[in-house]
């Protein structure tokens, strides 16, 4: 048995197999919301996801959230800015993207 990033792996016997579980870890997936702000260019830097967050400007699914909370794809996430709120979904969670791609991983609703 292999342990990977928290999922247990059985031998796989069959490509059916294989599909499921590579299903399963795409919809498990995670990832900091202070990261995500930066890997998205949401925000310039880490350190300033961090302070919105502690500060209580980041909600997730209508509640406030911490530096630490692990976003999911299908989040709703609202932050608010000086300029105004933005409200956006969680696409993708890739952890390496080019500045072109970044705008992937989110969709802007309002």
């Amino acid at each position: 048995m292999i342990i990977f990033k928290g999922l247990f792996f059985c031998q796989v016997k069959s490509k059916v197999n294989l599909a499921l579980i590579l299903l399963l870890w795409y919809i498990l997936r995670r990832m900091r919301i202070d990261k995500f702000f930066k890997i998205s260019r949401l925000l310039k830097r880490r350190t300033v996801a961090n302070e919105a967050c502690s500060e209580g400007k980041v909600s997730v699914n209508g509640r406030a959230v911490k530096p630490a909370y692990n976003v999911k794809i299908g989040d709703v996430v609202t932050i608010s800015l000086k300029s105004g709120d933005v409200v956006f979904v969680v696409k993708s969670l890739n952890e390496k993207v080019s500045a072109k791609e970044a705008s992937t991983l989110y969709e802007i609703i309002g």
